[in-house]
């Protein structure tokens, strides 16, 4: 009976002494278990118990990327993966601690993965944190900050790997300064999310918090979410 001490358990598996299936607990799919802890219900399959602690990538060839469980010493909470750019928190990867380079399972056991995700980081005055660019990734939740529309898992976004938020990466072009006759005193402005975040205002049409960046007139008071100025428009 074949053993194996792997990185991501703590008890040594063993091989089972039947061919079974079973759920992998790295990869999550249903493949032939090729090693298994049956005290703790974990099974292995066999591209993942090959996984090595340590591997060399073409993505991040200046330093070798070390098997990760968890956040572990993590700096952020979620993380961006340089081969296909997708924002998660994370349970199995590869890591660069140099560079805070990351790298997802899927991505490290892909073995025609020839270019990596095109990476750039922006300050926006919609959040308060660095913005990396990303997509949000199947466990994607929530809307854009700026058009408040749902978010896709395969959108092209900016990203918060400390809070999770987004914002469209197309919504960059969206005006910062608009005209509406719901207030026709003042233009209303694009606030900053320091403007937003004081725990008192609330839209002037619908009543409801702010979650991403309203349109506002500080001066007057006067606030509206941009699909409540867009519905107002329309009706």
């Amino acid at each position: 009976m074949g053993k194996l001490q792997h990185g991501s358990h703590e008890c040594e598996l063993t091989s089972p002494g039947i061919v079974a299936n079973g759920i992998c607990n790295i990869c999550f799919k249903d493949e032939p278990v090729e090693f298994a802890c049956d005290p703790c219900n974990f099974d292995l399959c066999k591209p993942c118990s090959d996984l090595p602690q340590q591997m060399s990538h073409h993505l991040h060839p200046e330093h070798p990327l070390e098997f990760r469980i968890g956040e572990d010493d993590r700096k952020t909470k979620y993380m961006v993966c340089v081969g296909c750019g997708n924002m998660s928190s994370g349970t199995y990867y590869y890591e660069c601690n140099k560079c805070e380079i990351y790298l997802d399972l899927g991505c490290a056991l892909h073995k025609s993965i020839t270019t990596g995700w095109e990476a750039k980081e922006m300050l926006h005055y919609s959040h308060e944190h660095q913005l990396k660019r990303c997509r949000p990734g199947p466990d994607s939740k929530g809307s854009c900050l700026l058009c408040e529309q749902p978010l896709s898992f395969t959108a092209i976004c900016y990203g918060c790997v400390h809070c999770y938020l987004f914002f469209h990466e197309r919504c960059l072009d969206l005006p910062t300064e608009i005209q509406h006759p719901l207030h026709p005193v003042h233009p209303l402005k694009r606030l900053d999310y320091i403007q937003t975040f004081d725990g008192r205002k609330s839209c002037n049409a619908c009543y409801a918090k702010f979650v991403g960046v309203p349109f506002g007139c500080l001066e007057c008071g006067f606030y509206l979410h941009l699909r409540c100025a867009d519905a107002l428009l329309r009706v």
